[in-house]
């Protein structure tokens, strides 16, 4: 398994389209195509059944999805965190649901803390999403409105 078969997946998934998520990868189709049945040949099961419409996720490949967006998450974020910033800059997330408070408070802490240079990742989930997010450490801060 890599991390380049489950882009691949994640790209399907949001495109529902091999020939689109292809496209959108720069990639051939069947490039894609391969690497998935590989993947799908390692695992042991089948992750989506393809037709004419287009493909259908199976039960047992929803589940995988469901952990390869989590893991490719999280590997955004690690190269987020330790490519882009420089060493001497202050680098965090923040999960939040989408509200205008949110980016006003963050812009006055930037603003209080002095001059840093800052790396601040902004991720607007659903409310579990946001615990999820502070409890695993892939945000430092989650903003829930009640």
């Amino acid at each position: 398994m890599t991390l380049q078969q489950l882009q691949y997946l994640v790209a399907i998934a949001e495109t529902n389209s091999i020939n689109q998520a292809a496209q959108s990868l720069f990639v051939s189709q069947s490039s894609i195509s391969k690497a998935i049945k590989q993947l799908e040949e390692e695992l042991g099961f089948t992750l989506m059944e393809r037709n004419y419409r287009g493909i259908a996720f199976t039960p047992r490949g929803l589940e995988f999805l469901r952990d390869a967006y989590a893991l490719m998450d999280r590997f955004d974020f690690l190269k987020a965190h330790y490519l882009s910033a420089p060493d001497d800059s202050v680098s965090f997330s923040v999960s939040s649901q989408h509200y205008i408070f949110v980016l006003e408070a963050i812009s006055r802490m930037v603003n209080l803390l002095g001059e840093h240079n800052y790396s601040i990742n902004l991720r607007e989930h659903k409310t579990s999403e946001i615990i999820n997010d502070v409890a695993t450490g892939r945000s430092r801060i989650g903003f829930i409105f009640y």
